[in-house]
């Protein structure tokens, strides 16, 4: 290797020791996204093994003929939104209360963080007994304290995706919940006692003391959350099933149905890069917000 080393310059040597890491990371990511692209714009057969070179008209066809991709957006917005309202209360009012000083808070630390340690699909198992109507804990406790005198069905058209946002809220909240508790930990106690001293009650006190200091772990909760929730399947798949009927059929699941399911494979592929698109303008949207406040 010394002798390698002499014969070249550092930059080449550096050069030289980088390029099978290049050309895994090229045949892992760039090579699988540049197919990706090309098979969006085909008309991929895969009875035939034929890929049609169809340019837009994929794209074409979502947005102008395909009467599910509006719904599949309607709800994948529905459940963003309420994933991110709920992930941050939650996610604030554990941290707020792990923050403070009583006996067994290491405790209650470990217990706060076992719905993130459980995986999706342990997640979304949990979540389809509860709210069974035969042998849902829910259904049994509504007709043991007599508030139903048969089996209750929880889930609906109507709430499904509901139900998913807050299974989905339940698992990621305690991610969110350090992040704001290592914020509160940092923020010095002199401001709290100085603020009790102006006669600020507990509401101005978060609103002036605490919420300044975790304005930037709350950019990136959003921005985890919301990235997390718009490309969410396995939950969905394993709790509902995309039910009932295409009540929880989000943008990701419709991807699903039409490349694993109706075996179009070029169209799946188009929905994937709108998706895509989507998901990063959310991205770049809270990174300029970001990166514009700490800037300010």
């Amino acid at each position: 290797m010394p002798l390698i080393k002499r014969s070249l310059s550092d930059v080449q040597f550096g050069l030289a020791l980088l390029l099978p890491l290049i050309f895994f990371v090229v045949g892992l990511n760039v090579y699988p996204l540049g197919y990706s692209i090309w098979m969006s714009l085909t008309n991929y057969d895969i009875s035939r093994g034929t890929k049609d070179f169809i340019g837009f008209g994929n794209y074409y066809t979502v947005f102008f003929k395909d009467p599910y991709f509006a719904r599949a957006l309607g709800v994948t917005l529905r459940f963003t939104a309420e994933a991110v309202i709920i992930n941050i209360a939650l996610g604030l009012g554990i941290a707020l209360l792990l923050n403070e000083v009583f006996r067994g808070r290491g405790l209650m630390r470990m217990i706060a963080l076992l719905p993130w340690s459980m995986s999706t699909y342990a997640v979304a198992t949990l979540f389809r007994y509860m709210t069974s109507p035969d042998v849902g804990l829910l259904s049994a406790a509504a007709q043991y304290l007599g508030l139903s005198a048969g089996p209750v069905t929880f889930l609906t058209a109507a709430n499904a995706i509901d139900w998913v946002a807050l299974a989905f809220s339940w698992n990621l909240a305690p991610l969110g919940a350090f992040f704001f508790l290592a914020n509160l930990q940092v923020i010095p106690e002199d401001l709290y006692r100085q603020a009790k001293t102006d006669g600020a009650g507990a509401i101005r006190r978060f609103r002036h003391v605490t919420l300044p200091y975790l304005r930037y772990s709350l950019l990136v909760v959003l921005l985890l959350v919301t990235l997390f929730a718009a490309t969410e399947t396995t939950l969905i798949m394993t709790f509902t099933g995309g039910g009932p009927g295409i009540s929880t059929h989000t943008l990701t699941y419709w991807v699903y149905v039409q490349t694993f399911q109706s075996y179009a494979f070029g169209y799946g592929s188009a929905l994937s890069w709108i998706l895509m698109v989507i998901v990063l303008s959310i991205g770049i949207v809270y990174f300029l917000v970001l990166t514009r406040r700490r800037g300010g």
